[in-house]
């Protein structure tokens, strides 16, 4: 009995160490931006690959969001001429630029470029950091 006691003992001390040991390499392998909370629930667990770098921000956070509008500006340019009308602009679901196209429209030729809207980003958010 004393034998199988020891053995018991022995056994759990050696599985509370493995687990101790893996759950600090885990906490080293995976970084706090891939954690679970921030994993795709649409996607399932053996499918995920986390980021190999953290989200962005400042900057470059503002540089992937101007590369971005500036993607889904050029598919609304349907005409080819560098400009979006109204039209162009909620039919491409460029909804901001299509809801303050009178602002942004300073010349009123009826279609803005997207240094415009660029333009009006910029003033906008200037307009918002004195507030």
């Amino acid at each position: 009995m004393k034998k199988l006691l020891g053995i018991l003992i022995l056994a759990s001390g050696t599985t509370q160490a493995c687990l101790a040991q893996n759950s600090q390499d885990t906490a080293r392998a995976v970084p706090p931006y891939a954690s679970p909370a921030h994993a795709d629930p649409y996607l399932p667990p053996e499918k995920r690959i986390a980021p190999t770098q953290p989200p962005a921000s400042g900057a470059a956070l503002q540089e992937q969001a101007l590369k971005k509008l500036k993607q889904q500006f050029d598919a609304a340019d349907t005409s080819g001429n560098g400009a979006v009308t109204a039209v162009q602009a909620r039919a491409a679901g460029l909804g901001y630029v299509a809801k303050n196209f009178e602002q942004i429209d300073t010349r009123k030729r009826g279609k803005v470029s997207f240094e415009e809207v660029k333009d009006y980003l910029q003033q906008r958010q200037k307009q918002q950091l004195r507030q």
